[in-house]
């Protein structure tokens, strides 16, 4: 099983995921997943930000940078 990704790496996945999701595969492949883990561990952290304001707040802002920075490439 794969080692949990941090809140950082799933921000930046999904910013990076936003911005073109035919990159997927390269995505995970540089991240040591798999489709269904990022999946996996992305619905597990929706659900920890359902009852976190805090954390849910942490993760926006982190993919709003991640997305600003990667979409300037």
């Amino acid at each position: 099983m794969a080692a949990p990704l941090s809140l950082e790496q799933i921000a930046c996945m999904a910013a990076e995921l936003d911005i073109d999701a035919g990159r997927a595969p390269q995505v995970f492949a540089a991240n040591g997943v798999d489709a269904a883990t990022y999946e996996r561990q992305r619905a597990q952290l929706e659900i920890d930000m359902a009852a976190d304001d805090a954390k849910l707040r942490r993760f926006e802002q982190l993919r709003d940078y991640y997305r600003a920075i990667l979409g300037s490439r």
